[in-house]
């Protein structure tokens, strides 16, 4: 049986057009491919489209837009539809650039989330995770987009700039009325879930006596001293205890045995008091004219500050309680520690190694401490959005004891599964799907794959993906992680359209070709490095470079050919280069990889004028191991060896 070679692709949205850090990924895998292939083994590498992200709703919703489309009544099927018809549109163009990228991948193997089969295939995995139990629902505050009325990731939100109103009410001790604490809020609705205030041990208030305190809308609540409850502890530090409308609030309630309720549903109609059944916005209204009344509105002011923006909705995340599926977190962060330590995932550079154990350990501290910290929170596993995978949740158990008490819901919206979720599930399943394999073949895929993604993703998707793996009866999902790091401008800068710095790869195919794309790109590579400057001028130069090479090469076969006979192609493993060569793919280290191709070139370049038969032989044998990374190149000169190699058939 020859060896098998894997490669899990992050899959890229359908937004337009694949960017330098998508052929950045993609060439990095292409290497590896090629390389092992080149050295005999199987391939499984199938790309995929679509993640079931956001990012693709959000993009057709904005053209929609743009074109003067009312989709206020829309309901999901109509979103759905306008999603698959830009998908169609946009997905031949993803295609091409992936066919001028001279990828080993087959187009035919790329898949897209809305793939039936892909759909079976996530959930089944959320199946198997429920028969694991770790999966249940409950209410829970979470990041909330009253806009879109959907549970948001905080990976689908930017900071921005906005204006917020903002009023100052004021708190008054039960017994002496001149003991007060006036607070800045922004949504005065929520005053009516006050349940506390809390003051930390440096506040004029604090104190053994526990204290009364008249709201702003004359309701009694508590005073209590805990610095704890603060993440900065060196200030005279108030906070208000809300519940249902702020997580650091829910989980202290949680803690403490207190009733957590919210003022108002997923609709933004309110709940309690004598504004039930009252839109939001009017009650707050209402509420804010009652504390003037009540003398207790001390100012306002209209300030600028820097919000959650949800980019599905453009409008502000706030936190809310909202019934959602979660999924059991600190237990899997264990797991992923021991994987990690035993060395049955590997990360390449070994420096994120420690960045993800320092990251898993906070989990699973503040989870077995129950620290008022998001790293304790489980994580949410459904989303009130159109595009995505749907995820069944009526059976799976709800847990009371894990946040406020059951409700039912005003709104009976069907979930997708989080685009978050969706990329950690990918790579459990793509090869059980395309290409049809058993769960033995799956696992022994896994033990020889690799997955290639850049340093902005280690937390967010390599870190949920080991922690998966100590779930899924699959077990690991590949055993090596290539970690590279962000493109950049010589400036070190971001590249965005604002700075006028993009490098289009279709400009850089058009002017240079593939292989010089591709050869600048991995002789720039440092994967020590969290940023990689690149310039135009890289690829221009690779481009002359390899321009040498092939008339050395060229001339090199003329040579040969005249001297007699067909070129006998010696066995590549047999010298020296290829030992050095294989021993830096191995370990994955590109950038001696690359001093070891360089050194072949120069060897190439010098040799091609010369008379020295043998030797220019001997070279030409040697230039099949150019073919990871000048793949065009060696397809000209007719001496390609990886693009014989057995296939693996695709599953129909």
């Amino acid at each position: 049986m020859n060896q098998i070679f894997g490669s899990t692709i992050p899959a890229p949205n359908p937004t337009g057009e694949l960017h330098l850090g998508h052929v950045l990924n993609l060439t990095v895998q292409d290497i590896f491919c090629r390389w092992n292939s080149l050295k005999g083994s199987d391939l499984y590498w199938a790309g995929a489209l679509d993640h079931g992200t956001t990012i693709t709703e959000a993009i057709t919703q904005r053209r929609l837009s743009e074109a003067g489309v009312d989709t206020s009544s829309w309901n999901k099927g109509d979103w759905i539809r306008a999603v698959n018809e830009w998908v169609d549109y946009v997905a031949p163009k993803i295609y091409k650039q992936i066919r001028q990228m001279n990828l080993i991948m087959d187009i035919d193997e790329i898949r897209c989330f809305r793939d039936e089969g892909l759909r079976a295939g996530c959930q089944g995995l959320i199946e198997e995770l429920e028969r694991a139990n770790f999966l249940y629902r409950a209410r829970v505050v979470l990041p909330w987009c009253p806009r879109k009325k959907t549970y948001v990731d905080k990976a689908e939100t930017s900071l921005e700039s906005r204006q917020v109103q903002e009023y100052s009410v004021r708190y008054v001790d039960e017994i002496d009325p001149n003991l007060t604490i006036d607070i800045w809020i922004e949504r005065p609705e929520t005053l009516l879930n006050d349940t506390a205030l809390i003051v930390s041990s440096q506040h004029p208030l604090a104190g053994d006596r526990l204290r009364q305190m008249l709201t702003p809308l004359g309701l009694k609540i508590p005073l209590i001293t805990e610095d704890e409850f603060f993440e900065e502890r060196t200030v005279a530090a108030v906070a208000r205890v809300t519940p249902g409308h702020c997580a650091r609030s829910f989980r202290w309630a949680r803690h403490n045995g207190l009733p957590i309720h919210r003022v108002f549903d997923e609709d933004s109609i309110m709940e309690v008091g004598d504004y039930k059944g009252q839109a939001r916005a009017k009650a707050a209204q209402q509420i804010v004219m009652k504390v003037m009344d009540n003398g207790r509105l001390m100012g306002t002011r209209t300030r600028e500050t820097s919000q959650a923006i949800y980019r599905l909705s453009n409008g502000p995340v706030e936190e809310f309680l909202t019934e959602q599926c979660l999924l059991e977190s600190g237990k899997m962060a264990e797991g992923a520690l021991e994987l990690l330590r035993k060395g049955e995932i590997r990360i390449h550079p070994p420096m994120y190694k420690k960045a993800l154990e320092v990251h898993l350990e906070a989990i699973v501290n503040a989870t077995l401490t129950g620290a008022n910290s998001e790293l304790a929170d489980d994580w949410c596993i459904s989303q009130q959005t159109a595009w995505g995978n749907d995820l069944k949740i009526d059976h799976i158990p709800y847990l009371a004891e894990r946040g406020a008490e059951y409700a039912k819901p005003t709104r009976e919206v069907e979930p997708v599964v989080p685009f978050k979720i969706a990329d950690a599930l990918w790579p459990f399943y793509v090869n059980r799907v395309v290409y049809s394999l058993s769960e033995n073949e799956v696992q022994e895929v896994a033990k020889s794959s690799i997955c290639v993604t850049g340093v902005d993703l280690v937390l967010y998707w390599i870190e949920p993906i080991l922690m998966l793996s100590t779930v899924l009866k699959q077990g690991i999902a590949f055993r090596d992680v290539i970690i590279h790091p962000l493109i950049c401008d010589t400036q070190g800068r971001k590249m965005s359209k604002s700075l006028g710095n993009i490098i289009a790869p279709e400009e850089m195919w058009e002017r240079y070709g593939s292989d010089a794309l591709r050869f600048a790109l991995l002789q720039s590579l440092d994967l020590s490095q969290g940023k990689m400057n690149f310039d135009e001028s890289y690829v221009r130069n690779a481009k002359k470079l390899l321009n040498e090479v092939e008339k050395s090469l060229q001339n090199m076969q003329q040579r040969t050919e005249q001297a007699g006979g067909a070129l006998p192609l010696q066995r590549i493993d047999e010298q020296d280069i290829f030992t050095d060569l294989d021993q830096a793919m191995t370990q994955f280290d590109i950038k001696s990889a690359m001093n070891h191709v360089n050194r072949l070139l120069q060897m190439i370049v010098a040799q091609g004028k010369s008379l020295d038969i043998q030797r220019s032989r001997q070279l030409l044998s040697l230039a099949a191991l150019l073919e990871p990374f000048a793949p065009e190149l060696i397809g000209n000169l007719g001496i390609s060896q990886a693009a014989n190699a057995k296939r693996v058939p695709t599953a129909v």
